[in-house]
């Protein structure tokens, strides 16, 4: 990857970056942001090498705000090829097994998406990070690459949803597809399922991922440094007094009334001053405030000392 275009890192941002294929998601932060190993960053959707599209990085005290991404949507447009498996389950694999690719028309196919849509169960691919006594599935189906099948019974099946999966092309052997997922949806598995419903094997060849949410990257161009303010439209805001705001980053027990806090009811809110400057976020349970992750207070209000809320 050519970085010669980068510029050093702001430190406490949020970046929408379109990772391009070829290269592994980390790799391509760190030269691309020109991050060091001392300073604090965390990425939101991992891609695996050969796939392409949005991640979102964080730097700074901006990574606090990561797991309020973590239960966004996820769009993705890609290709299946059909007849051949691989035990990675993507293009970059081995090929375990072929097929003959039966006689398929689109209306076919599209019937069989609509099949996994919803609710579903899913396997996921061996080649994953899901750990199993302490060890990735990953890195042991690397090390012991004939025990495929034993170390895949050993990884249980999870719940996803897809919202959406729709047919864009067929070209045999390769179905172009578009599908909206729920966090923690492997599409390489999605892919396997889909062939093997349609008769046949299958594996994914290329895959893109569009949106987290409503948030899109161009390919095009070096990412701007984005506040929280700007990326986090999702999460309801709660508006705080200067009393509050100090009770809160003393962590001090609040309880608040019912007009202040959306008529009582409970969830994730973001917690702003009346001005509408983020101090952080946290959940609201009968209308006290609990596992509240606030910014630093020398970055909320600068100047003012850091012991001195």
């Amino acid at each position: 990857m050519d970085s010669t275009n980068s510029t050093p890192v702001d430190k406490n941002c949020f970046y929408l970056i379109h990772k391009p294929t070829g290269i592994p998601s980390r790799k391509y932060v760190l030269a691309l942001l020109k991050i060091s190993g001392k300073e604090k960053f965390g990425i939101e959707g991992i891609l695996d090498p050969f796939a392409d599209g949005l991640l979102i990085v964080a730097t700074g005290y901006c990574t606090r705000f990561l797991p309020l991404f973590h239960s966004l949507s996820k769009e993705y447009t890609g290709t299946i090829i059909l007849g051949s498996s691989t035990d990675t389950l993507d293009k970059d694999g081995h090929i375990t097994a072929t097929s003959p690719v039966p006689p398929l028309e689109d209306f076919q196919i599209r019937e069989t998406m609509q099949k996994f849509t919803g609710r579903i169960k899913q396997a996921p691919p061996i080649f994953s990070n899901i750990k199993i006594q302490g060890k990735t599935a990953r890195s042991l189906a690397r090390k012991h690459p004939a025990s495929g099948e034993e170390l895949a019974a050993k990884i249980p099946e999870k719940t996803v949803e897809i919202f959406s999966f729709e047919l864009m092309q067929w070209h045999p052997p390769e179905i172009h597809f578009r599908v909206t997922v729920s966090a923690g949806t492997y599409i390489r598995s999605l892919s396997r399922d889909l062939a093997v419903a349609l008769g046949t094997h299958g594996h994914l060849s290329s895959l893109t991922r569009n949106k987290i949410g409503l948030m899109e990257a161009s390919p095009e161009g070096f990412p701007e440094c984005r506040n929280a303010d700007e990326i986090i439209q999702w999460v309801p805001r709660l508006r705080l007094d200067n009393l509050q705001i100090r009770s809160l980053f003393y962590g001090k027990e609040m309880e608040l009334p019912d007009m202040q806090t959306k008529d009582g009811n409970d969830g994730v809110f973001l917690f702003t001053d009346m001005k509408g400057k983020i101090a952080g976020y946290g959940n609201l349970e009968q209308s006290r405030i609990t596992n509240r992750r606030l910014v630093p207070w020398e970055m909320f209000l600068p100047g003012q000392g850091k012991n001195n809320p």
